[in-house]
């Protein structure tokens, strides 16, 4: 699978990954409020969406199926599509769990339940962050 880089002209999306309704209605709220693209997918089709859709960032929401995220990581990390950076989302009860998730390619992490802004912040800077990596 091949990243593809965005086109000046277009948004930056964003791909969030099996978040219950109520959570991505409120983070999608927020993100389109400052000008991102938001789409969604569950942890089956997500390299595919991956490919098609070639995202610039991807949050996957850890609570319920902590198992599925961290071998959806693995997944990326293995088919080298880890050029964009990935957040967590997840009541991390078990440090264990977060480290699983760094070190399976996860580049931060939010502690469910957060507010909104905190998680607009996070993406803004990592967005950011790869803005300049590319410049």
């Amino acid at each position: 699978m091949v990243y593809l880089p965005r086109q000046e002209n277009m948004l930056m999306r964003i791909l969030i990954c099996d978040a219950e309704p109520v959570l991505l209605a409120a983070i999608e709220f927020r993100l389109r409020k400052y000008g991102l693209e938001i789409f969604q997918t569950n942890y089956k089709d997500a390299l595919k969406i991956i490919a098609v859709q070639a995202p610039d960032l991807l949050i996957i929401d850890t609570e319920g199926n902590a198992a599925a995220s961290l071998k959806l990581l693995q997944e990326i990390k293995v088919n080298k599509n880890n050029g964009f950076p990935i957040i967590i989302a997840s009541p991390i009860d078990d440090e264990e769990e977060l480290w699983q998730a760094l070190r399976a390619g996860a580049n931060d992490f939010i502690t469910k339940p957060f507010k909104p802004i905190e998680l607009v912040l996070r993406v803004r800077r990592l967005l950011n962050a790869l803005d300049m990596g590319k410049n």
